[in-house]
Formats: C-alpha cells, sequence, structure tokens
C-alpha cells in the first residue's frame, strides 16, 4: 500500500513538473509546449540586456513559447551559421546583416518570406525604408531591420582642442591632421584590422568618395563593361596606402583587433576611429566618461572625386530572419516583432543604437552624441551597403583579404583590383560556387 501510495506521489510530482517551466529569466510559468531558437551577435553588456528584454516581454506574452537564445562574436557566428544551415540544426530566428550572405541563403530555400507578415503587420510605415531595401529580394521581404548603423570617424574632442585641430573636411585635411598628430606622439587614427573589415570602411569610402557608389554596384551585378578593375578602385588604393605610409594609423595594425584598436582610443593613445554607430554601444560599457569628449565627423572629401559628399557607409547592424524549416514561423515572427516594437527602439536607443525606424520616429529617443551620426544618415542622399555585406561569401574575402594586403604594403592597387575581377568574373561563370 505505501509502495502504490509512494508511486502515485512521483506520477503526481511529475505531472505537475510538466506543467511548469522557467522563462528566459529563470520564472516559474505554465507549460511551455513549444521552443524556439534565436542566435544573436549581441554580446556587449548592454545590448545584450536589451535583447533580453525582448525576449522576456515576448515570453510574458506568449507562455506557450519558450525562447532558447545563443550570443556569438562576429565572426565565429557566421561560421556557425553556415554549419547550421547545412544541417538540421538550424535556428527558427536568426541574426543578419542583410546584402549578399543573406541572399545567398535565400536564394537556397533557407529563409522564410516575410512579406505578407510585414505588410500585415505595417512594418513598412514604420521602418526606415533604407534598412528594409537590403533584406529585400526581387520585392520579397526576408529579414526584419532592428537597428541600423553609419560609420563616421569618432574623435576624442579633448585631444584634438590640445594641439589646435579642428575636424577635417577633405582627404588632404585629413592628412594634414595625421603628420601633426604624429608629430606630437599621438597615434593618428585607431586601427586593428586583424579580422580585415575595420580596414575595409577606408577602402569603401575612398572608392565612393572617387566614383560614387555606381562603379561598385555595376561590377557587383556584373554590368557589362564594368569591372573590379575600375579607376575608382584603384585610386581607392592609393590613398589608402598613403594613409600607411604617413603613419596615420598606429602600429602592428594588421595583427591588432577590433578590440585592441578600441582600447588604443579609449585610453587616449589615438585621436580618431572610423567605426559604425554601434561604437557608441561599447563606449557606454566600458569607458562612459569618454562620452563628455567624444564627437564625430564625416568622412572627408577627396579631391577630383565625383561621388556625392553626403554619401554614407553604413547598413543594418542588426536584423533577424526565420528560418524555413521553423516549426514555429508565426511564433518566430511575434518574437521579430517585439525586438522592433517601440519598447525595444527606446532601449536600442539608449545604448546608443540607432533604431531602424524612420527619422520622426526616433529623433527623441536619441542623445547629442549619437543623434549627430544619425543626422548624417537620415540626410545621406545613398547609403553605401558595406562591400562584405553586399558581396557573396568568396568575393566578399577576397574584398576583405586585398585591403588587408595594401595596407601591408604586400600588394599593389592595380594588383588588388585584379584578383578582385577575377574572381568576380570566375563566380559569374559559376554562380553557386558563391554559396555561403
Amino acid at each position: 500500500m505505501r509502495r502504490l501510495v509512494r508511486t502515485a506521489a512521483v506520477v503526481l510530482l511529475a505531472a505537475l513538473t510538466a506543467l511548469t517551466a522557467c522563462d528566459n529569466r529563470g520564472r516559474v510559468t505554465t507549460a511551455r509546449t513549444k521552443q524556439i531558437t534565436f542566435w544573436h551577435i549581441q554580446t556587449s553588456s548592454v545590448t545584450r540586456e536589451a535583447t533580453a528584454d525582448a525576449v522576456g516581454r515576448f515570453e510574458s506574452e506568449h507562455t506557450d513559447v519558450a525562447v532558447q537564445v545563443s550570443a556569438f562574436k562576429n565572426d565565429p557566428f557566421k561560421q556557425k551559421l553556415s554549419q547550421a544551415m547545412a544541417s538540421a540544426a538550424v535556428p527558427d530566428v536568426f541574426h543578419t546583416w542583410g546584402g549578399g550572405r543573406l541572399e545567398a541563403f535565400v536564394r537556397e530555400g533557407e529563409v522564410a518570406d516575410l512579406t505578407k507578415a510585414v505588410e500585415a503587420d505595417n512594418l513598412t510605415k514604420r521602418i526606415l525604408p533604407a534598412a528594409l531595401d537590403f533584406a529585400t529580394f526581387d520585392d520579397k521581404v526576408y529579414a526584419v531591420p532592428t537597428d541600423v548603423a553609419v560609420v563616421v570617424m569618432w574623435y576624442n574632442r579633448s585631444i584634438f582642442e590640445k594641439h589646435g585641430i579642428a575636424p577635417p573636411a577633405t582627404f588632404d585635411e585629413l592628412k594634414s591632421v595625421c603628420v601633426k598628430l604624429r608629430r606630437a606622439g599621438v597615434a593618428p587614427i585607431a586601427l586593428g584590422n586583424k579580422d580585415k573589415w575595420p580596414g575595409a570602411f577606408y577602402f569603401i569610402y575612398l572608392s565612393t568618395r572617387m566614383g560614387g557608389t555606381r562603379p561598385f554596384a555595376d561590377a557587383a551585378r556584373r554590368a557589362p563593361g564594368d569591372t573590379f578593375e575600375h579607376p575608382s578602385f584603384i585610386e581607392a588604393g592609393r590613398k589608402l596606402q598613403e594613409l600607411v605610409n604617413l603613419r596615420a594609423f598606429n602600429d602592428g595594425v594588421n595583427v591588432l583587433s577590433y578590440d585592441d584598436a578600441r582600447d588604443l582610443f579609449i585610453n587616449g593613445k589615438a585621436a580618431m576611429m572610423l567605426m559604425g554607430t554601434w561604437f557608441l554601444a561599447d563606449i557606454r560599457s566600458d569607458a562612459p566618461e569618454l562620452l563628455k569628449t567624444l564627437d564625430c565627423f564625416a568622412f572627408p572629401t577627396v579631391a577630383d572625386g565625383r561621388g556625392n559628399a553626403g554619401t554614407i557607409v553604413g547598413g543594418i547592424n542588426a536584423a533577424y530572419a526565420v528560418s524555413s524549416r521553423s516549426a514555429y514561423p508565426k511564433e518566430a515572427f511575434a518574437l521579430l516583432r517585439e525586438l522592433i516594437s517601440e519598447a525595444s527602439a527606446m532601449k536600442w536607443a539608449k545604448t546608443g543604437r540607432i533604431p531602424a525606424l524612420k527619422q520622426e520616429a526616433v529623433d527623441g529617443m536619441l542623445d547629442e552624441t549619437v543623434l549627430k551620426a544619425a543626422r548624417l544618415l537620415f540626410a545621406a542622399p545613398e547609403i553605401q551597403l558595406y562591400y562584405d555585406q553586399y558581396l557573396g561569401p568568396r568575393l566578399s574575402e577576397m574584398h576583405k583579404s586585398t585591403t588587408q594586403s595594401l595596407i601591408a604594403g604586400t600588394i599593389t592597387p592595380e594588383e588588388a583590383a585584379r584578383e578582385m575581377e577575377t574572381l568576380a568574373r570566375e563566380i559569374a561563370a559559376k554562380p553557386k560556387s558563391d554559396s555561403p
């Protein structure tokens, strides 16, 4: 009899356990019979918290759904996502920057078409059109952007004032500033290019200032007669090497990481740093006192350049897509909806990020430091998406590698352009060779 009572108690306890679960913050809830996986790259404390808050709100509203969250650094994330796409372990919701890498997954049928869901929720009326464009292919939406970024030249105002320097408006003025700072014993620009993408910003800006956005778009789309050996790319390589030869950057550029360069800037050992507005989240987290003297200016114009001086380099800093294999696509999209909600936008703005909403929606959310950069974004006649996000994986890596080699001085601008064009022709002949 006692054995029967004990057995019944065990069964009852198991049943009660099955009817309870913990949410994303460890709180006990009713049974969560559905589970969706969510991969993102928000590893800094402030952005990770903003993302966790959004997940928490989602779980509070969807008591039958549990979200299993994983966060990764940028490059490990790219590798892990590509591996997941080739296996059965694809996350339901995953981070994307839009552009060529997302388009490659779309071509392979791995990403859910969100067009109807986005239109039904009237998200197109709230989201910044340029941001949504980076996640739209053949008029279909495949990701919802949550924040956008613009790459600007951040500078330490106290260092500039100490040495009587004004923000340069032209490339020649930038070179003069670099010479003056070097003579004063200060590294002009912090750059850690071990992972290749930070140095690519210089090449993109210089080629865009020289030739505008058209040469790159035409070369990438393989328009007849257009090529990655266009003069604007070659001249961009030359001007980048001019900066290197002036010692505009700190020593050891190609062996230092982004974090190393950021630390140089934070510690006052470098006066400037060309970086996206996500940089502000790092400053708020690691060196909030620097915000008092932190300022920014647009990348300088180039003499005889044909590009519009107002064009900026930028793009989606974070967007989220849904796997076409997800067992719970409605719930997955509901999580996306929360990630772009008013509450989430306010959280993002407080981290220094620019929510991917129209200007009238975000003006009141941003403080003066990020607002100055945001105004450059909203006023831009064009936004040049980062080349490595626009291009497919192989060509993207070639672009970053040749830029790194230009900085190292181991390749000429003409050779770099030729390598890009040779690979582009090879991929055009066999498009599937540039899949993730």
